[in-house]
């Protein structure tokens, strides 16, 4: 049974507002506990300075959009060797240089596109190794910059996702920018105009607002809402509602997910499931 869920932040997005958020949630989901871990720094030691962890990130890196990674490749993160580093650096106490020198490197990963599946296996074995609980008793919500993605057996290639469901749940900042659909006119006419910077730019000021930019307002409702869905999939299996109305719709066009969250309408389903939140988890 679900009782605690915690957040963890590693956006560099100002708009981010952990305290509203969970604020919200506790609203709706009374039963439940949500922990803000921005006192807690063994995450952010280990997500911001760890040269072992940026080696394991790089391997989730998809290398070809058409080919799934093979997470047998993979070594667990706990059999990695400590002497071993990217780049031949030996490890030094000076974090001021860490964090120098690596920022650069940080910056350019999150433009790639991860595998969000293997991503969140190996932030899982973290928790673990770092005493966290995950279980279905407590919910993680990791918040990133990267761009997660899956592979799709359908298609055979990867697509780009906000969220990337379980424990620890994913939440992306550029799965929302460049998951969800733009409108249909806005790639025909970026398509058409391709070669004029002029009229390029026209098109984006014609369609802004329509989307989610870098450093968007809006981003705090919407990261509320997958938060909601998050919570719903540990409750219910679920994440998603049938009604194109409910918040917790399954968004595939970026209008329809700025619409819903906005508006913060939940279906009398999701409401009664929602009140009743010490169901029984399957």
């Amino acid at each position: 049974m679900l009782t605690d869920v915690f957040f963890y932040n590693f956006s560099r997005w100002t708009e981010i507002k952990l305290e509203e958020i969970e604020y919200y949630l506790q609203k709706n989901f009374r039963n439940l506990s949500f922990n803000n871990n921005k006192n807690d720094n063994r995450l952010s030691r280990l997500f911001h300075l760890n040269l072992n962890l940026a080696y394991f990130q790089s391997k989730c890196i998809v290398q070809n959009i058409k080919r799934e990674l093979d997470s047998n490749q993979i070594l667990p993160f706990k059999d990695f060797p400590e002497d071993h580093f990217m780049f031949g650096i030996k490890p030094i106490c000076n974090q001021e240089y860490y964090l120098t020198r690596f920022q650069d490197f940080i910056l350019k990963e999150n433009l790639l596109l991860y595998d969000g599946i293997l991503l969140q296996k190996l932030y899982q074995e973290i928790l673990c190794q770092l005493d966290f609980e995950v279980n279905l008793s407590e919910l993680h919500i990791i918040i990133t910059d990267k761009l997660l993605g899956s592979f799709d057996d359908i298609d055979w290639k990867y697509h780009a996702r906000s969220v990337i469901f379980g424990n620890p749940t994913i939440l992306s900042t550029s799965g929302l920018i460049y998951g969800p659909a733009r409108p249909k006119e806005y790639y025909l006419k970026v398509l058409y105009h391709s070669r004029d910077p002029e009229l390029l730019a026209e098109v984006e000021n014609e369609y802004r607002g329509k989307f989610i930019e870098y450093n968007d307002n809006r981003i705090n409702s919407i990261i509320e809402g997958l938060s909601m869905q998050s919570i719903c999939y540990m409750i219910e299996g679920d994440p998603f509602c049938n009604d194109s109305n409910c918040r917790l719709f399954n968004s595939h066009w970026q209008e329809e997910l700025i619409r819903l969250n906005l508006n913060t309408n939940i279906c009398k389903k999701h409401l009664k499931i929602i009140k009743n939140n010490t169901s029984r988890l399957i």
